[in-house]
Order: C-alpha cells, then sequence, then structure tokens
C-alpha cells in the first residue's frame, strides 16, 4: 500500500505543489468528472488526467498496471448491467437480453472511474504515508479518521506478510494434497488465525503506543507544520474543472 504512495519526485513538477493543494486538485476534478454527463466533457477530463500524470512522478508502466487493476475489477462489477436495463434492446441471448441503455452505463462508469483514477494515482504519486496525513490535517479532516487511514497504509503490508508466512508454513504441512472440501477449511483455518494475529499485534502495538506517551494525535515538530496555502496552479486546475461542469449543466440544460 505504501508502494503506490511512495516513488521518485524527481522531474515532476507536482513535487513542488503541497500535498493538501493536490489532494484538492485530485478530489475536485474526480468529483467534477462524476458529476459531468457529456461526452466532450469527459475528453476534456482524460485530457487533463493525462497532462497531471504527464508532471507527476508516476511512471507509464506502473500507471497503466494500476490502471488496468482498477479496471478488471470495474469491469467485472458493471459486466452485468447491459443486462439489467430495459430500453433499446441490441440483440437477445436466450434469456438475456443486451440493452443500449445498459452498455451506455457501464461504458459510462469505466470512462469516470479510469479517468478518476489516473487523477488521484497521478496526485497522491510520490506522497508518503506521513506526508498525506499531514495534508490531510492541514485540511482540517477529523483526526481519528486520519490516524485510521495511517494505521491501513502502515500496517496492510504487515498483514501481508503475515499471510505470506501462514501460507508457507500450510505448504510445509502439505497443503493442496487434500481434497477440496478439506482445501476449504483449511482456507477457513488460515484466515481465522491470521485474524487472531492481527488482534494480537493490534493490542501489542497499541500498549506499546501508550507507553510512549500517545494521547491521539502524533506530535510535530515546530518545522513540520503546514500552512494551507494554496498554490495559483492548484487554484487554476479547481477552476477549470467547475467551468467544465458548469459547462456541462448549461448545455445539457439546452
Amino acid at each position: 500500500m505504501e508502494a503506490l504512495l511512495s516513488g521518485s519526485t524527481s522531474n515532476n513538477t507536482l513535487s513542488l505543489m503541497p500535498v493538501h493543494a493536490r489532494l484538492l486538485v485530485a478530489v475536485a476534478v474526480t468529483v467534477a468528472t462524476v458529476v459531468s454527463e457529456q461526452a466532450w466533457v469527459y475528453g476534456c477530463f482524460a485530457l487533463i488526467a493525462c497532462v497531471l500524470w504527464i508532471q507527476s512522478s508516476m511512471g507509464v508502466s506502473a500507471g497503466l498496471k494500476r490502471v488496468a487493476m482498477i479496471d478488471s475489477v470495474v469491469v467485472l462489477t458493471i459486466l452485468p448491467l447491459p443486462f439489467t436495463f430495459v430500453g433499446g434492446q441490441i440483440i437477445e441471448l436466450g434469456p438475456l437480453t443486451l440493452s443500449q441503455v445498459g452498455v451506455d452505463k457501464a461504458l459510462d462508469i469505466l470512462i469516470k472511474t479510469t479517468i478518476s483514477s489516473i487523477v488521484m494515482m497521478s496526485q497522491c504519486s510520490g506522497v508518503s504515508s506521513l506526508e498525506l496525513a499531514r495534508a490531510l490535517s492541514v485540511l482540517r479532516v477529523p483526526n481519528k479518521l486520519i490516524l485510521i487511514l495511517q494505521f491501513c497504509i502502515r500496517y496492510l503490508e504487515v498483514i501481508e506478510q503475515e499471510l505470506l508466512v501462514l501460507k508457507t508454513a500450510m505448504r510445509a504441512r502439505g497443503f493442496g494434497n487434500a481434497s477440496m472440501r478439506r482445501n476449504w477449511k483449511n482456507y477457513g483455518y488460515l484466515f481465522g488465525m491470521l485474524l487472531i494475529r492481527s488482534l494480537a499485534r493490534a493490542d501489542r502495538i497499541w500498549l506499546a503506543m501508550k507507553c510512549r506517551g500517545y494521547r491521539g494525535i502524533f506530535p510535530a515538530t515546530a518545522g513540520e507544520h503546514a500552512t494551507a496555502f494554496i498554490p495559483p496552479k492548484a487554484l487554476g486546475w479547481i477552476l477549470l474543472a467547475l467551468i467544465l461542469v458548469a459547462l456541462d449543466w448549461l448545455t445539457t440544460g439546452a
């Protein structure tokens, strides 16, 4: 999870922009993309996403892999849509009917998801979990929500390593050679043990934090306090997103 946020910050202009400003740009462009309805507006936001991608530290191959991973999940989610909507029948496949309305809805979701994921990943590229937490604090996000997000980013990788250890131990004991029913039972034991170990680790971490004087927040040194200044470049991206949404609504109403 940390790898999705961290990255090289060399040779990119977004690294010069404060993290909280980058988050505002990402949220503004993403929300504007979601509420838009016309194809030409999608094209404009796709162009904005590509520009932000070029300016970020996210490489082409790494970005394409991440987008493909997200889109594969989205495709599996929207796959039933063309067969569940009524109107504009295209073809009948036995009891199933492919509708034009469903196809349009599915493509709409896929396009919006792709643009939003590119924008979010490009703006979060090169940002560590600590920098993300500080930026959210500057944006007045509730402290408990910031802590939950920070711990998720930090300990998802730890839990993944714990799962790998348990799976290695199971393979050493002959896992996979039994019947399918027996294997599913072993999977239940695996996730049960992972849950128990995760809870035990959480208790140890909490006690360690209490012993170190934790009082609900992570104290920052004098040089770590960030200001809520938003540079003109970020304001320009946000204004552009608002203008495109306004034009979309005006032309749709016309």
